[in-house]
């Protein structure tokens, strides 16, 4: 078990139980798998006016990869919308550590369930836009120092898997996408397409969130330019 997958479950960040509070609605759910002897209780805050979670927190009875996907799950689902947060999927949460053990992949999915159980009072409130998309976690890999002697073939495949890893899945829980137009040096353009076309936040913190993964995992002068936006 790698040392950080080690310390978030011996000292998870989002142990415990919330309470109601004024102007947020509340939901308190139960997950229980009496086979595996497991067991998962989830509470939510959502912002009334704008369907933003706030707070999330949980309480743990079974195996220890429980407590690190439901650890994960709380810290993904803060600042996104209810909406966002029914689109998470098992894949989203292991990029936050990585993957889980074959066989422990199963909490991932039984976290989730909760999840869904969590948000069903809130299908009724509004949502605004909010970026899915967070800026990424600590990473050994660095691109920048070989990223220049790519060949331009070499480079668009190095961003598109980028794209793929820590881009798309999260743009999708809006119902948008994003393809390369093309990369002149260190300038790369992009289209949006789905929702993102009509979306504001697709020239604001949603490029800006695009532009900072991008500057961390390949290179940090690499800048972003929307092309076709609102037209």
């Amino acid at each position: 078990m790698k040392r950080s997958i080690e310390q978030r479950i011996l000292s998870p960040k989002y142990v415990g139980r919330l309470e109601p509070r004024t102007g947020m609605r509340y939901s308190f759910v139960e997950e229980i798998d009496s086979v595996r002897r497991a067991r998962l209780s989830l509470s939510l805050l959502i912002d009334e006016e704008d369907g933003i979670i706030t707070d999330a927190a949980f309480h743990v009875f079974g195996p220890p990869y429980l407590i690190l996907a439901a650890d994960l799950l709380c810290e993904v689902i803060l600042r996104k919308t209810h909406v966002q947060a029914k689109k998470l999927r098992a894949d989203m949460l292991e990029k936050v550590l990585g993957p889980f053990p074959e066989k422990e992949g199963k909490w991932l999915n039984f976290s989730l369930s909760a999840l869904d159980a969590a948000l069903e009072p809130f299908l009724d409130l509004a949502t605004k836009t909010v970026t899915p998309i967070s800026g990424p976690p600590p990473s050994e890999e660095n691109y920048h120092e070989e990223f220049p002697l790519l060949s331009h073939t070499e480079k668009l495949a190095l961003i598109e898997t980028i794209l793929d890893d820590e881009i798309r899945p999260y743009v999708e829980m809006d119902a948008g996408g994003v393809t390369i137009q093309g990369l002149e040096e260190y300038v790369l353009k992009i289209s949006y397409e789905g929702a993102c076309t009509t979306c504001y936040a697709a020239s604001g913190s949603t490029l800006s969130a695009i532009q900072n993964i991008l500057q961390t995992k390949v290179h940090p002068d690499l800048t972003v330019t929307p092309v076709d936006l609102f037209v």
